[in-house]
């Protein structure tokens, strides 16, 4: 391992604990407004979403320590796509404070909350907004990142790149497929894996912080809206 790749490694799980040890075991919303409801909507939303992160970061990170690469580049997809979710939102939240307007946001965080893509369990239960949305949103700010879940998604799926090119490689000579559990030759998935697990919990901690920091105007904007 390079000192690079150790470094990277180091700073997915120093920051993977700093994120755990955040994670609430209540969100009150009497804690954030007497008032208004989406502070608390926008706090129950992170809190999940940090409990997922979490999750899927680090089982993702045992499995790439272990050379379970199949596992561990389909969860490293799953953390990225928690974190395109909260950039999702965060960038609402500053778009509705910028605007003072919150209609909006309100409908967005109901789909992040409650929404659904398979039979919903009742006719009200809002749309989920689809995956791609958020990294079309993200991409506004760094065009790299849906680049980057394109290619995981090769690995994530059982084509070529997520089955033969994890587990298989050609003996040319003896023209076989030579099959084993971990594939030592194959760097690219390993490294793609590590990257997407730096970027992710970085990301969110950042985000995290982002929305620490426009809590008490997103707090004012949605009483204000109440009284007006």
């Amino acid at each position: 391992m390079t000192a690079p790749e150790a470094e990277s490694l180091s700073t997915i799980e120093s920051t993977l604990t700093a994120l755990a040890a955040l994670r609430p075991s209540r969100v009150d919303p009497a804690h954030y407004s007497a008032k208004a409801k989406i502070p608390s909507k926008v706090a129950g939303l992170r809190a999940g979403l940090l409990y997922r992160l979490v999750e899927v970061a680090s089982v993702s990170l045992q499995s790439l320590k272990g050379g379970q690469i199949a596992a561990a580049v389909v969860l490293a997809r799953a953390a990225l796509e928690t974190v395109a979710a909260l950039w999702f939102a965060t960038r609402k939240i500053e778009r509705a404070i910028e605007a003072r307007r919150v209609a909006e946001l309100d409908d967005d965080l109901m789909k992040l909350l409650l929404g659904f893509k398979a039979a919903k369990p009742c006719a009200e239960t809002p749309d989920a907004i689809n995956v791609l949305t958020f990294f079309k949103h993200i991409g506004k700010d760094i065009q790299e990142m849906e680049r980057i879940y394109a290619d995981l998604s090769e690995y994530a799926h059982p084509n070529w790149a997520g089955a033969a090119s994890l587990y298989s490689k050609p003996d040319l000579v003896n023209r076989r497929l030579d099959f084993h559990a971990i594939q030592p030759t194959n760097t690219a998935p390993v490294e793609l894996t590590r990257t997407t697990l730096e970027i992710s919990v970085v990301a969110f901690q950042h985000l995290y912080k982002q929305i620490d920091r426009l809590m008490p105007k997103l707090i004012e904007l949605t009483e204000s809206a109440l009284n007006s």
